[in-house]
């Protein structure tokens, strides 16, 4: 019996055992979860944005997270225990009010009170401050009660003094619109007022702080609210400023405002209107005088432009006339063959016709203002202003009045002969002085013509009676050498020096005889055949007679004629001898071998053709145009006349550029016949 209730205890004991052992783990469980949530939840605590404090009922400080000592700028590795409250400095509340210890928000929990959002400003023990916004409660027990405090702080110092700036600006928003003398408000974009200055409150007997949320319609007569909302909505629409002429009643009677109002945005979207308005009663009233003073200023000037009618029409009359003189001398001027120029006191040109245009080269914008020496060829350019300046101070005259001949220079730097006439003009107290000119050129050209033609004849008249006189002495002289020359080869034996002499004298039978022939083509009436000639064409066949003689003789040839260079009215023959002669002269002026050049291009109405060489070039000083003119010992001196011959004969003209060691250039210039003529 004893054993077998020892047996049922054992069991009992083990029933209990067994239950006491899932009551231990359970509790080893809870309490490992619980060491797992206070794990986390300092984690969390640890990382917070806010700082956070808990302190033991004593107050002292058992815990402070990561924000909360770098508020206090303690050192992250000072043990807990070691930190007081003090380190977080003195507090202050929101009115500048010291805050005793047993007030501030920890003292206070451990009281068991209940602080939230609580503003304080901080000092700490270096001297800086802070501003927090702060929360505390009481840890509770509930068997022992108050265990400890906890708060909780954020640092609101940069939103302090954000919401600072943003105070003092709007005060200084505020007090800008108070001191205005124009009237300015805000309204949303219901049409209730948000804000007025003091100048729209003096004037309307109102408080900004009544009016706010208030609208026109509460304010003025039903028809002016109506017209206000009106103009606030088209403003609002729009999206700029816009104006507006505004009725507002006044203490004195209705007034005129102009009203400049425009939409006031945020983040993209339109959230009222603003208005600033001038009052513009005075003005308009000023207005409406002036307009009645005009009107009767315009009655008054009416009169007097019906006693003035008469007058003005005599005035017209005579200005008619004096427009027609002035039209009739403008296109006298303008349409004048000569230049006509005209230059002030200074001697810059105020007048420049389009002659003037022509001739010279320039257009009138490029020469108007400028000193009329640049149209001038020395010495006359470097001299006019001393003349100028000595008439004006003595009134010697040398060029008014007469007409003169002397040299201009055009726009490309050519000098040019002209015929002057210069007058004086004077209108009132300004002087002005008139030249007319005119480019004699041509006629100095048909000049030069005519006296060359003149001098050719003479010469061929002498040439005619040198060929009879001395041809046939001439003729007989040869023979008789060439008998003599025989005679002395039958011999077999002669003397050489008799046999040098007869060589010399036959040579310079033979020079004779070719000067002969030379003047010969003087005397001659030459018949010339005038037909349609390609210049590329003959300058082929001249190189291909000679090209031999000048690749002997080192010399390399160039030819540049254009594809659709004209033709020309000329007779070949002649042509190919005028070309023949030059390019055998520029090929003797290079013994030594060089470059021969022959190009011909359209210029205006003209041809060019140039042989150019690259020889020694031709003496300063020497006339080659002249009889007997000539730099070799072997030469006539007759050669260049007769291409100047053939080319006159043609109409055209010959010159030359030379310079020591760089050559000489021949220059033909032949006339372009009409296309109908060539046909």
């Amino acid at each position: 019996m004893v054993d077998t209730e020892i047996e049922g205890r054992a069991a009992e004991l083990v029933k209990v055992n067994e239950a006491l052992q899932a009551v231990i783990a359970d509790h080893k469980r809870a309490e490992h979860e619980l060491v797992q949530q206070k794990i986390l939840l300092e984690t969390i605590l640890k990382q917070a944005a806010d700082a956070i404090v808990v302190c033991d009922p004593e107050g002292k400080i058992t815990f402070a997270n990561e924000t909360a000592r770098r508020l206090a700028r303690i050192d992250p590795d000072q043990e807990i225990s070691e930190i007081s409250p003090e380190v977080w400095g003195e507090a202050t509340d929101a009115h500048g009010v010291p805050v005793p210890a047993e007030e501030r928000s920890l003292a206070k929990a451990l009281r068991g009170e209940v602080t939230v959002g609580r503003e304080a400003c901080m000092a700490r023990p270096d001297g800086s401050f802070y501003d927090i916004l702060t929360s505390a409660a009481p840890l509770m027990n509930p068997r022992l009660g108050i265990v400890g405090a906890v708060a909780t702080f954020s640092d609101i110092t940069e939103h302090k003094r954000a919401y600072q700036a943003l105070y003092e600006s709007q005060a200084l928003l505020q007090a800008i619109m108070d001191n205005s003398s124009r009237v300015i408000y805000l309204k949303d974009l219901e049409g209730r007022y948000l804000l007025v200055n003091r100048q729209y409150e003096t004037l309307f007997h109102v408080d900004r702080g009544q009016i706010k949320g208030k609208t026109d319609y509460d304010l003025f007569p039903p028809e002016m609210a109506k017209a206000f909302r009106v103009n606030d909505i088209t403003a609002a629409e729009a999206g700029i400023p816009m104006e507006f002429e505004e009725v507002v009643p006044h203490d004195d009677g209705l007034h005129t405002y102009l009203s400049n109002k425009f939409p006031m945005s945020a983040a993209g979207r339109c959230y009222g209107v603003c208005g600033i308005s001038t009052d513009i009663t005075e003005q308009k009233a000023a207005e409406k005088e002036i307009r009645a003073e005009r009107d009767e200023l315009e009655i008054e000037v009416q009169k007097r432009t019906e006693a003035l009618a008469k007058t003005v029409e005599e005035l017209r009359e005579d200005i008619t006339e004096r427009k027609k003189a002035e039209a009739w001398l403008q296109g006298l001027i303008e349409t004048t063959q000569d230049a006509v120029v005209s230059i002030d006191h200074e001697g810059h040109i105020v007048m420049f016709n389009p002659a003037a245009e022509r001739i010279f080269g320039y257009r009138k914008d490029e020469v108007l203002g400028k000193k009329v020496n640049m149209l001038m060829a020395e010495p006359y350019a470097s001299q006019h202003d001393f003349y100028l300046t000595r008439y004006e101070q003595s009134g010697e005259r040398r060029a008014i009045g007469a007409v003169r001949i002397l040299e201009a220079r055009r726009k490309s730097g050519e000098v040019f002969p002209i015929e002057l006439s210069v007058t004086q003009v004077v209108a009132g107290e300004e002087v002005r002085y008139a030249a007319f000119i005119r480019d004699i050129s041509e006629k100095s050209k048909l000049q030069e013509k005519l006296i060359e033609s003149e001098r050719l004849a003479a010469i061929g008249a002498m040439s005619a009676g040198l060929a009879h006189e001395i041809g046939n002495p001439l003729n007989g002289m040869s023979m008789s050498m060439q008998l003599l020359e025989r005679r002395l080869s039958k011999q077999g034996s002669f003397d050489d020096a008799i046999l040098s002499i007869v060589q010399r004298v036959k040579a310079e039978i033979s020079r004779l005889d070719n000067l002969l022939q030379d003047f010969s083509y003087f005397s001659r009436r030459e018949k010339y055949n005038f037909k349609p000639v390609s210049l590329a064409t003959v300058a082929g066949e001249v190189f291909s007679l000679e090209a031999g003689s000048y690749s002997l003789q080192g010399i390399q040839v160039k030819q540049n004629f254009p594809s659709d260079l004209p033709l020309v009215l000329a007779d070949r023959d002649r042509l190919k001898q005028a070309m023949l002669n030059l390019c055998k002269n520029a090929a003797e002026a290079m013994p030594e071998g060089g470059t021969l050049t022959v190009q011909a291009y359209k210029s205006k109405d003209e041809l060019i053709l140039e042989i150019i060489d690259t020889g020694n070039g031709i003496p300063e000083g020497l006339d080659i145009f002249a009889p007997f003119a000539t730099t070799k010992s072997t030469g006539t001196g007759l050669g260049l006349m007769v291409v100047r011959q053939i080319v006159a004969a043609h109409g055209g003209a010959i010159s030359y550029t030379s310079g020591k060691g760089k050559g000489t250039t021949f220059r033909i210039t032949l006339p372009i016949t009409p296309v109908e003529v060539l046909a």
